[in-house]
């Protein structure tokens, strides 16, 4: 997955800085399933912050496997949406910091091949 990816090249360039990495909470479901994620790096060895979003109830084996949930209130931002607004070339100046645009379009991230 791009976020197996993401957590190699950022660990290996911020060798002093611990790397967490945030998700809506709905996707906690879909996680183990994730493409290129045979070894479940993603749900065992990244550290991770979920975003709670008030419409899903998390189903209780996932409560106790991670710890980390916050209470956000900018529901209607996603990564889907940046990586649509990506792919169909719209600016996602107003959702993104300049620094995590440019890392996307400098590695070619969710650009249509």
């Amino acid at each position: 997955t791009t976020t197996v990816w993401m957590d190699k090249y950022f660990s290996s360039i911020q060798k002093d800085i611990e790397l967490y990495h945030i998700f809506w909470v709905d996707v906690i479901c879909q996680i183990p399933y994730w493409e290129k994620n045979e070894d479940h790096i993603v749900e065992n060895k990244l550290k991770k912050i979920f975003i709670d979003r008030k419409w899903y109830s998390i189903p209780k084996p996932f409560t106790m496997s991670y710890s980390t949930f916050i209470d956000f209130d900018i529901e209607w931002i996603s990564s889907t949406l940046a990586r649509e607004m990506i792919q169909t070339k719209q600016d996602v100046f107003w959702i993104l910091t300049p620094w995590v645009s440019e890392f996307i379009e400098k590695n070619w991230l969710y650009i249509p091949k």
